[in-house]
């Protein structure tokens, strides 16, 4: 119903059920390492990895002196507006192994705090793409600070007509959920998962 925005199809899962039953058994990896990024707040560069049994990020993959293995990343963000109610999270992954590496979560970050953590885990990760819901809290807000008060300019820049023969590349950046752009995400998600 919501993505179609089809009433009569409120009881046709989007996802079906013995997809849904195969992904649950396909197990999740313990994390490697859970810790916290301690960075420079005035530059945002990274200084130190600390392992931390309570800390914001969990790792998927060995550190080499103190970084991530060097590879081509990129980092997805989901921003929220930091009132303990959802967290903040970005998903970092490495785009020539296809998986998931890292994972830093926090419910209490507001959108600027975040948007500095955005950056100094996109550089420690050897300046990962960074792409954020830009309808999001803060969206606009942290797509300027990001790109035009800090100059990180590795980022995600949105297409007209994306998925398309005739896509072509905006000056806009981050991810926007419209109609069009969250159904092509999750079939291509449901894609993945089919496959394991």
């Amino acid at each position: 119903q919501e993505l179609e925005g089809d009433p009569s199809a409120a009881g046709y899962g989007f996802f079906s059920a013995p997809l849904l039953e195969a992904a649950g058994k396909l197990g999740v990896r313990p994390p490697v390492r859970v810790g916290r990024l301690l960075y420079d707040r005035e530059t945002r560069e990274p200084i130190n990895w600390v392992d931390d049994s309570k800390g914001n990020i969990k790792l998927w993959c060995d550190l080499i002196g103190g970084r991530p293995p060097h590879d081509s990343y990129a980092a997805g963000c989901d921003v929220s507006a930091g009132y303990g109610n959802s967290p903040s999270v970005i998903a970092v992954g490495s785009m020539t192994l296809g998986c998931k590496v890292a994972e830093f979560v926090d419910a209490h970050r507001k959108p600027g705090p975040f948007a500095a953590d955005m950056i100094a885990v996109a550089k420690w990760f050897h300046q990962a793409k960074l792409i954020w819901e830009c309808k999001g809290p803060g969206g606009n807000y942290i797509t300027k600070l990001i790109m035009v008060e800090w100059a990180y300019s590795h980022v995600y820049l949105r297409r007209d007509n994306e998925g398309t023969i005739c896509e072509k590349p905006t000056a806009h950046a981050g991810f926007n959920p419209d109609r069009d752009s969250k159904k092509m995400l999750l079939e291509i998600f449901r894609e993945g998962l089919g496959t394991g």
